[in-house]
């Protein structure tokens, strides 16, 4: 339904500063347990510091979420997954790497489509998590995208604008663009 309501920009956004810091290590403590039952490593890596960012808190606690049980569920028993957030110039960048199979490069847009899921044995959900990801994250002038991972398997990027616009102008976040997209791309 919320992938429906952005796509028809009725969804509205409740942007407010917010620190991710202890919004990811609440996250990441919540999702150790799955790892925990795999014995898979979950490490997350910041700096002391970050600048707030300007966003939806419950709806990027919801992308982080679905991202990071994203590569909790593609990475086998043992293996690793990386959460880092960092600072770069005026953006907030988090990537989540994992050492699971990876995303084919002719598959990297495909993903992101509504009910495109990758032919895997294990084909599970909807094919909806990543499409509602990166209407959220675009909703918010940020940009999800995925590349190889150092680790072996696939790493998730989110660039998101960590300053609210200036006073005065316009609230992007009250009422997000239309998101279209586009069947059979």
């Amino acid at each position: 339904l919320d992938v429906e309501r952005m796509e028809e920009g009725v969804m509205p956004l409740h942007r407010s500063d917010v620190d991710l810091m202890p919004l990811l290590r609440e996250l990441i403590a919540e999702l150790q347990i799955l790892a925990d039952r795999h014995r898979q490593r979950l490490e997350f890596s910041a700096p002391e510091s970050l600048p707030l960012a300007f966003v939806d808190q419950d709806l990027i606690t919801r992308v982080i979420h679905n991202l990071v049980s994203n590569a909790l569920k593609f990475t086998p028993d043992d293996g690793k997954i990386a959460v880092q957030i960092s600072a770069e110039r005026a953006s907030i960048v988090l990537t989540i790497a994992d050492s699971g199979p990876g995303v084919p490069p002719k598959e990297r847009q495909r993903i992101f489509d509504k009910f495109a899921q990758l032919d895997t044995k294990n084909r599970r959900g909807k094919g909806l998590g990543l499409t509602f990801c990166r209407m959220a994250i675009e909703a918010h002038q940020g940009t999800l995208t995925v590349e190889n991972s150092p680790l072996g398997g696939a790493l998730f990027k989110i660039s998101l604008p960590c300053e609210a616009p200036p006073l005065g102008s316009s609230n992007p976040g009250t009422k997000p663009r239309p998101y279209r997209l586009m069947w059979g791309k």
